[in-house]
């Protein structure tokens, strides 16, 4: 699965803000291959006839021997029974490191505890098999006898495959751009499927979202003008119909708004208030929307889901709607600052798992984005300074004017809570406005070419290679944005140390965070922490810690190359330095 290259982002400005329209289109691969003797060890489709870069594969099969392959197999009971012995033997002769699950996967028990016995069994998995054999076995390159290319059309309502040579462009009928290429061999038959599916979400600023007038909330995800047209028109005969999710806090502070909106909109309506917290973003509370969304008979193709909430009610809403009905679109309304610049402008969902942070999820954007700053009035002050820390992370990472721009107003921003600031003069004046459109369009240039993170070289992970571990460590002491800035903070004493900024710009940006009343320091973080963190880096990020770095002010770049003795001198010296006395 891979990013295609025609990805657009369409920008439109009237006198409610700004409007993005992200279209990004992906493209999924896979292949079903015919293969006779599929657990004979000689065979090695089972193991690697899924990797379509003949280079990838040749390097794999070239390690094996001292890096053997590891297997999570998950294997119906009955077929267990038949074949469990046969895929031991083949696992062992093969060197491979293996768990195999067997499960009665009926009908009857086709449900979520099976799935999230699948999870633990991943998590928990502890390797069984050799660590070594003499002499691995020879893997025999098959020679292809047969290679086509297909194009599909659509004619009368049938798909057919055409070959290339045969294809007519001047054929009346709907082409699509997906094809399938076929490869035989002695062993049988390959097809390997190439599907561009496109994603457009949009990313809309609009003040007042809960004022009657204003219909965004409702008809704001509609790009198509006659389909909003035809909907503006029918809705006094066949009512609006909507289930929303919002955070309990929120929802104490404008259910009754969210409520007398929806009166007068004549929409029908369901209001899910739940605690939606760092300590309960689980599993279980994805299948409690889940079973109340069922209750309400949800149509997923007219009747988006949408999450009001900060970025652990959009993430575990957006999990929800992902996996309802195989996928239901849903809108985002972030209500906190961290939420309103990070989560609302990218794809991820998840939740918490196994005492990991998000390590269940997915990558599915919401329809649309909407975005009031007139929300952020009643966040608190701390809740401020928490998302101006992703703030900050844009502005080291790609933006020097917004970090000029925090440094100078940062502390206004926290004392007016990114509210009005049309009738003020000079430095201060839109301020407000000025930063978040930075941000956002910051974060958009950096998520939207790579939303499933097909690269794994991301700015935006400055900040994230410690935090997750300290933030999970001493939750919930620490909010997502402080422990992000705790690790924004050494790691600018690790830019220091490798000589990437100037002592000037390090005092800069630890005065700036400091000034944004942001945490530079904790007591929980050790050397210990720090290698334990970029290992589990290591395992997730194909092998390389792919560090990004500030350098100077306002660019970064990736590194794969920062040693011990400079990850070890920058902590020392960043707790000297900051450690209270």
């Amino acid at each position: 699965m891979s990013n295609g290259a025609d990805l657009h982002v369409y920008e439109s400005t009237t006198e409610q803000g700004t409007s993005w329209t992200v279209v990004s289109p992906i493209v999924f691969t896979y292949k079903v291959t015919e293969s006779l003797g599929l657990l004979d060890p000689s065979n090695d489709t089972l193991l690697l006839g899924h990797i379509r870069d003949p280079q990838q594969l040749e390097a794999l099969r070239n390690s094996i021997s001292t890096k053997p392959l590891r297997r999570f197999v998950v294997m119906d009971q009955t077929v267990y029974n038949l074949y469990g012995c046969q895929l031991t033997d083949y696992f062992e002769a093969r060197n491979v490191l293996y768990r195999i699950l067997p499960l009665p996967t009926t009908e009857e028990n086709k449900s979520m505890e099976l799935v999230m016995r699948i999870l633990e069994e991943m998590s928990l998995v502890a390797n069984t098999g050799k660590t070594h054999v003499e002499e691995p076995l020879e893997c025999n390159n098959i020679a292809v006898i047969k290679k086509n290319e297909f194009q599909l059309v659509q004619v009368k309502g049938t798909w057919k495959r055409k070959t290339g040579n045969n294809f007519n462009k001047n054929l009346k009928g709907r082409v699509s751009a997906a094809k399938i290429y076929e490869s035989t061999t002695e062993q049988g038959t390959s097809w390997t499927v190439v599907s561009p599916i496109v994603f457009t979400y949009k990313v809309t600023e609009s003040l007042g979202l809960l004022d009657p007038s204003n219909d965004t909330l409702l008809l704001g995800h509609i790009r198509d003008p006659q389909q909003l047209e035809a909907l503006r028109n029918s809705i006094s005969t066949k009512p609006l119909r909507r289930f929303v999710v919002m955070d309990q806090t929120v929802y104490n502070l404008y259910g009754c708004q969210l409520t007398d909106y929806f009166e007068a909109r004549n929409v029908l309506y369901r209001i899910l208030p739940l605690p939606t917290t760092e300590e309960n973003k689980s599993m279980e509370l994805v299948m409690r929307i889940l079973e109340e969304v069922h209750k309400f008979s949800l149509d997923r193709r007219t009747e988006p889901i949408i999450a009001i909430g900060g970025g652990v009610c959009l993430d575990v809403v957006g999990l929800a709607a992902s996996l309802y009905r195989r996928r239901t679109p849903y809108i985002r309304v972030p209500t906190t600052l961290l939420s309103y610049v990070d989560a609302s402008v990218g794809a991820k969902t998840g939740v918490n798992f196994a005492n990991c942070k998000n390590k269940l999820g997915g990558y599915i954007p919401p329809v649309a984005a909407f975005l009031d700053r007139s929300f952020l009035q009643t966040v608190s002050r701390r809740h401020i300074s928490n998302g101006l820390a992703e703030m900050l992370k844009m502005a080291l990472m790609k933006h020097r004017g917004l970090f000029e721009l925090l440094e100078t107003n940062g502390r206004f921003l926290l004392d007016s809570k990114f509210q009005s600031d049309s009738g003020l003069q000079g430095d201060n004046k839109d301020a407000a406005s000025v930063s978040t459109r930075m941000a956002i369009e910051t974060m958009l240039e950096e998520l939207a070419p790579n939303l499933w993170e097909d690269d794994l070289d991301r700015l935006v992970d400055f900040g994230h290679l410690i935090s997750p571990e300290l933030e999970m460590k001493v939750l919930p002491s620490l909010l997502h944005g402080e422990a992000v800035n705790i690790d924004m903070s050494y790691m600018v004493y690790v830019a220091r140390e490798r000589g990437l900024m100037t002592e000037e710009e390090k005092l800069r940006i630890i005065g700036c965070m400091v000034g944004l009343e942001l945490p530079v320091w904790h007591q929980d973080i050790n050397m210990a922490l720090v290698q334990q963190s970029l290992c589990e880096r290591l395992k997730h990020s194909g092998g390389l810690v792919r560090m990004p770095l500030p350098i100077g002010l306002g660019h970064a770049e990736i590194y794969n190359d920062t040693g011990d003795d400079t990850l070890y001198r920058a902590f020392e010296k960043w707790c000297d330095e900051l450690r209270p006395q």
